[in-house]
Formats: structure tokens, sequence, C-alpha cells
């Protein structure tokens, strides 16, 4: 089963089918972050339209949904708020939500995050687009800790904020600050401090990391503003090429 998403400004719209039994979603383009999904659906729906199970008002945004044991977060704008909600998949029941303030700053398109929340076992990592990056208790929503890419790390973000979905492997978060100290941090998921970060200074790009194997070493690929970067997890992030 695929889920489609109609993001629009003022509500979600969401047609899901056999949620129950749905491969779960967990971060942005998926499982393994590749936009593969093991599920089909009826591609027919001129005359098989699938069925609309339910709507929910979630703000404005563009990041994606996230669906990991039947439960759907996703995070949108509202009254300058950022808000992070977390439904039942299948009626779209308020489990929780978060609230923090933050801009909407509509700049050439109607604004709001722009990242998708990552799901790691029992914690929900968010990034909002000025640089506040939560993680999160997906049981109720509590909050385990808290860092800001900008104010605490020297984040200097593309003209439309931090869009590079927190990336979770093993026990480290992934972000890109692209600070001058270095562009690519590496996070203990757990509690949001800095393990390790990269040297080389880049202008902030706007895509999530991708993370993979070269030549057998754990590697994440980065499309900077200028330049794309393999740098080697498994070296506190030294260039591979």
């Amino acid at each position: 089963m695929r889920s489609f998403i109609n993001f629009s400004p003022a509500f979600i719209l969401v047609i899901l089918s056999s949620v129950a039994s749905a491969a779960d979603w967990p971060q942005y383009l998926g499982i393994k972050g590749d936009a593969v999904s093991s599920e089909t659906i009826n591609g027919d729906w001129k005359n098989q339209a699938p069925k609309i199970l339910w709507k929910a008002k979630v703000g404005k945004g563009c990041g994606s949904w996230s669906i990991v044991g039947g439960k759907a977060l996703v995070v949108g704008n509202d009254k300058g708020n950022d808000i992070v909600s977390c439904r039942a998949a299948d009626t779209g029941k308020l489990i929780w939500q978060h609230e923090y303030p933050e801009k909407l700053v509509a700049n050439l398109y109607e604004g709001g995050p722009n990242t998708t929340p990552t799901v790691d076992g029992n914690r929900v990592y968010t990034l909002s687009k000025s640089g506040v990056l939560f993680c999160l208790n997906l049981g109720d929503g509590r909050p385990i800790w808290r860092r800001h890419l900008r104010d605490e790390l020297g984040g200097k973000p593309g003209g439309w904020g931090f869009t590079a979905s927190p990336v979770v492997d093993g026990d480290l978060v992934y972000v890109l600050p692209c600070s001058k100290d270095g562009a690519f941090y590496a996070l203990d998921k757990k509690t949001g401090k800095v393990a390790w970060h990269t040297t080389n200074i880049q202008r902030s790009g706007y895509a999530t990391p991708v993370l993979t194997n070269i030549d057998g070493k754990r590697a994440a690929l980065v499309f900077y503003g200028r330049t794309v970067v393999a740098h080697d997890l498994t070296a506190k992030g030294k260039i591979l090429f």
C-alpha cells in the first residue's frame, strides 16, 4: 500500500487503504530513503477511485507524512506555531500534538515547515524552518531534548530555511547546519549532544542526505549548494569524494 497526500493550505487529505497491514514509512522517502515501497495499489483511479478515510486540519507546510505502527505524523504551521501532529492512521483521530513558536516565512510559496518527521524506535525527530530540532516521545509527544541548528551550532540555511530532514542511523542523528565550523553534524540521538562534525565549509543545499555503503563503508551522500560530497560515517565524516 502506498499513501497519497494532498497538502493544501488549510487541511490535509489522506487516502489510505488497508492501513492496518501497511508497511511502515518512518522517514522522508520511506524506510530506506529511496522512495520505494513494497506495497502495491490499484492504479485505475478513474474507474476505481480509492476511498477517502479522513480529513484533518494540520496547518501549512511542505513536508510529508511518516507512518509507523498505525500512527501518522506530520508537521504544519498555524497562527505563528509549528504543530507536530500524531494521528491514528486509520481514523485520523488525534493522539497528541506538540506546538512551539515558529514563523510561517512565506517566501515565494505558502510557507511552513519543509521537513518530514523521522521516527526511530520510540523517538520522533523534527526540524523547523529556522533550525529548531526536537526529539519527541512517540507515545505522548513529550520533548526529550531540543537543539537549535542556527542559534547553537551557527547554522546558515539557504533562502528557504532548513529543508533537509533529520536522518537516523545507529546511535546518531545526522543534520546539516552548514555552519562556519563544519557543514555536516552527527548528534547523539538520545541526548542531542554533538558526537562529531566535519570541518568542510559548504553552502547550504536543500536535499536530505542519502545513507548508503561505499566500498564497504557506511557513507552519507550530501547535496550541498554547489557540490555533492560523500562523507565516511565510520571516520567522522571524512570526505570520500
